[in-house]
C-alpha cells in the first residue's frame, strides 16, 4: 500500500489521498477509500480525472463487493455509493498522463521524488527535474519491445517484455521501458518486482571462480549428477542438449550456456560466494543458497542486470543506477544534483577476462 501506484505519478496510498482529494489518509470516508481501493488493476483507466462516472462505477463495485462481504452495512453501503466525487480543486496536471514520452521512466522518477520531497512539493512545489533520459535512445527501446512482441510474444507465449539502457560509466539510465503498452498496464517490469534470472546468471557463478584462482581453461566434467533435493527427493540438473558428455572449459561451458558445468562449479567454489560476488556487482533481490541459483532459479529486475553486467564492461567499476541528474525550486535554486559514485567491485584482470569470456558466445 506504500509503494502500489495509484495513477496520477501517486505511489502509494498517501499520496494517492493528496493526489486525487487533497487529504490526509486518515481524513478519508468510506466512499474516497473504495475509489482508491479500486485504482490499482488499471490506474489511469479507472482515474477520476480521465473519467469520472467509470471511476465512480469502480468505487460502486468495490463498495457493493464489501457489503456482500459483510464489511459494511446495507445502510452503509446505500449511502456511500450515492456520494458525489469530491476532487481536489487546486489540481496541477502533473500526472503521468501528461507525459507522452517514456511514461515508464517518467513514472519511475516521480517515484523517486515523492519519496525525497512528499506530494505538496512535488504537485504544487514549482519543480524543474533534469533527468538523464535520451529521448532518441528511449524511442528506440520502444520500438525493440514492439519488435520484439510481435516476433516472439505468441511463440514464446510472453506476455510481458521490458528493456532498461544505462550508461555503465556513470550509471545513468538513458531508456526504461516498462512494458509493451501503457495503457493496459502501468506495472514497470523494468525496475518493479523481478523476473526470472535464468542462464544470464551465470557470469556470476563463472567470476565468482575467477576469484578463486580459477581460469578460463579450467576444465569441469559435463555429465550427469544429482543432488539432496526437497521432501528427500534428489535434484538432478539437465542440459537443454542432451550428449556432449565429458570435460569441458569453463570458457566453452559459458559460451554455451550448459547447465551442469555451472550447477558443478557452484557446488566447487560454494554458493554462498556466488552469491556474495552477484550481491557485490549490483544484484539486490534474495537469493536462496541452493544450486539451483547457479541456472538462474531466482527473480531479479531488469535494471539490477544490467547495473551489474555494467561492472564487466567498466572494468570491475560499479556505479549505482540513476535517473535524476538534478532538481531546481520555484526560485532557480538547485536543491539536488546527483554526484556519480564509483567504487572497485572486481578486479580489473577478473573483468576482463569476462569480457573475454563473453565474447565467445558471438
Amino acid at each position: 500500500l506504500n509503494q502500489v501506484y495509484f495513477g496520477e505519478g501517486a505511489y502509494g496510498v498517501q499520496v494517492a489521498a493528496k493526489t486525487y482529494f487533497g487529504k490526509q489518509l486518515s481524513q478519508l470516508n468510506l466512499p474516497e477509500c473504495a475509489l482508491l481501493a479500486g485504482l490499482p488493476k488499471a490506474p489511469e483507466r479507472y482515474s477520476p480525472f480521465e473519467d469520472e462516472q467509470r471511476a465512480v462505477d469502480r468505487r460502486n463495485l468495490v463498495l457493493a463487493k464489501m457489503r456482500d462481504e459483510g464489511y459494511i452495512s446495507e445502510y452503509q453501503w446505500q449511502e456511500a455509493r450515492e456520494a458525489p466525487l469530491r476532487l481536489v480543486k487546486d489540481r496541477k496536471p502533473l500526472g503521468i498522463n501528461t507525459y507522452r514520452a517514456a511514461p515508464y521512466f517518467v513514472s519511475y522518477v516521480l517515484r523517486d521524488l515523492a519519496a525525497r520531497y512528499g506530494p505538496d512539493a512535488l504537485y504544487k512545489g514549482g519543480l524543474t527535474i533534469q533527468t538523464t533520459l535520451n529521448l532518441e535512445m528511449q524511442r528506440a527501446a520502444e520500438e525493440a519491445v514492439k519488435w520484439g512482441m510481435a516476433y516472439y510474444g505468441r511463440s514464446y507465449k510472453i506476455g510481458k517484455m521490458a528493456l532498461v539502457a544505462v550508461e555503465v560509466h556513470t550509471g545513468a539510465i538513458k531508456a526504461m521501458v516498462g512494458g509493451p503498452d501503457w495503457k493496459k498496464s502501468q506495472y514497470n517490469s523494468a525496475v518493479q518486482g523481478g523476473r526470472p534470472a535464468g542462464s544470464s546468471f551465470k557470469p556470476f557463478v563463472y567470476t565468482a571462480a575467477l576469484e578463486q584462482g580459477y581460469t578460463p581453461e579450467s576444465k569441469v566434467m559435463n555429465t550427469p549428477v544429482s543432488y539432496p533435493g526437497a521432501g528427500g527427493k534428489r535434484w538432478r540438473p539437465r542440459n537443454y542438449s542432451p550428449g556432449g558428455y565429458g570435460p569441458v572449459t569453463f570458457r566453452r561451458a559459458l559460451a554455451l550456456s550448459i547447465n551442469i558445468p555451472a550447477v558443478k562449479v557452484a557446488d566447487m567454489i560454494g554458493i554462498g560466494s556466488v552469491i556474495a560476488t552477484a550481491e557485490r556487482m549490483g544484484i539486490y533481490h534474495s537469493m536462496e543458497p541452493v544450486l539451483p541459483l547457479a541456472i538462474g532459479y531466482c527473480s531479479v529486475s531488469p535494471l539490477e542486470m544490467a547495473s551489474a553486467f555494467g561492472v564487466f564492461a567498466n572494468r570491475g567499476m560499479r556505479t549505482e543506477p540513476y535517473g535524476i541528474r538534478k532538481v531546481v525550486d520555484s526560485r532557480g535554486r538547485t536543491v539536488y544534483e546527483h554526484q556519480v559514485k564509483t567504487w572497485r567491485v572486481l578486479d580489473e584482470r577478473i573483468a576482463a577476462t569476462m569480457v573475454d569470456m563473453l565474447s565467445d558466445v558471438i
